[in-house]
């Protein structure tokens, strides 16, 4: 039986490299808490670990509306992650997000960020007429 459950929502954004799952790991937590992100990290991880959600919270995803104190139900043999909170919260917490300011890039990185396909689309590098998953970056 688990104890708790950390939510982290735009973990790239935060920090590179799921330092969570490393601190938890560090205390002792691994065996008895899990951890639910829209953020990446290497098979290295040990216990409880659900990452790569998606929609991520960048684009708006169920997880960037996840609030402290919400309660999380997860079942990995039926695949299942559920947020138990209300259509009606869920809705006026919707209204509230806003998506979160780009960051200003140029030269190569901008190039890469403006054509990099996701690996659904063969991790590659495509223009913009071929995008088929994402609108390109502006």
């Amino acid at each position: 039986m688990l104890d708790g459950l950390v939510c982290i929502a735009s973990c790239d954004k935060i920090v590179p490299g799921m330092l969570m799952a490393n601190v938890m790991r560090a205390l002792g937590l691994s065996s008895s808490v899990s951890l639910i992100t829209d953020g990446r990290f290497s098979g290295g991880s040990v216990g409880g670990v659900i990452g790569h959600v998606a929609p991520e919270a960048a684009v708006g995803g169920l997880i960037a509306l996840v609030e402290d104190g919400d309660i999380i139900e997860y079942s990995i043999p039926n695949g299942t992650i559920e947020l138990k909170v209300s259509d009606e919260v869920i809705a006026k917490r919707r209204e509230r997000w806003q998506p979160p300011k780009p960051r200003r890039i140029r030269g190569v990185l901008a190039k890469y960020a403006q054509m990099a396909a996701s690996p659904i689309e063969g991790a590659r590098m495509i223009p913009d007429a071929e995008r088929k998953y994402r609108e390109p970056l502006k």
